[in-house]
């Protein structure tokens, strides 16, 4: 059996300043404390092992929290955010152009075409999403936490449970109405039979104020 907590990053500087920023994107202040919190929370938790993608908001919120627990911070390079194309990086997620931008993209995805300009397709999240789920169920470690991002976790969690018959359209309506709270933490098992089950959402209640 395999006990993961999939953590959301703190907050980020994209995250308060609406710009798309990519991989280098840092936590704030607040991210920081919201990362401590967090780790005091895992204080008496088990936890064997600790990952992160290889962005630096979600490997700043996984060092915090394995500093406290005393584990080393490995890379998972398959649970990065959405890749979107490089010309939006930098820019202002509500302009209007940026949003026509993203919006083709996901066009595309519910079409089934592919769109250029380095996006991520929608087979590319369903394989990511895939071999995450793999990995997870062939570590060694029983007692599992990763680090990961808003989009990916929530389309991930998605995939498991609806599975195969999981479209794009309902892939993104699913992403966009469920919320994950920054250093939320999701509660999920693999059984010994790859039997995937949800057992806790968006748990925040540690953060308190910092909400």
């Amino acid at each position: 059996m395999k006990y993961i907590y999939l953590v959301r990053h703190g907050e980020s500087m994209d995250n308060v300043d609406n710009l798309r920023r990519g991989p280098d994107s840092h936590l704030t202040p607040k991210g920081v404390g919201q990362a401590t919190i967090t780790a005091k929370r895992f204080k008496d938790e088990r936890v064997d092992v600790i990952y992160s993608s290889t962005y630096k908001r979600a490997q700043d919120t996984a060092r915090i929290i394995a500093d406290a627990k005393g584990l080393e911070v490995s890379e998972l390079p398959m649970i990065h955010e959405r890749v979107l194309p490089e010309r939006v990086i930098g820019q202002d997620r509500h302009d209007p152009k940026i949003k026509d931008i993203v919006l083709n993209i996901e066009k595309g995805w519910v079409e089934g075409r592919e769109y250029s300009d380095q996006a991520e397709s929608y087979a590319d999240m369903l394989k990511r999403s895939s071999d995450f789920y793999e990995t997870l169920r062939n570590m060694p470690e029983e007692y599992i936490l990763v680090v990961s991002h808003g989009f990916f976790l929530r389309f991930f969690i998605t995939h498991m449970l609806v599975g195969k018959t999981l479209s794009a359209n309902g892939a993104l309506s699913a992403v966009y109405s469920m919320h994950m709270a920054n250093t939320g933490i999701t509660h999920i098992t693999i059984d010994d039979s790859g039997k995937f089950y949800l057992k806790q959402w968006n748990d925040d209640a540690h953060l308190g104020e910092l909400r």
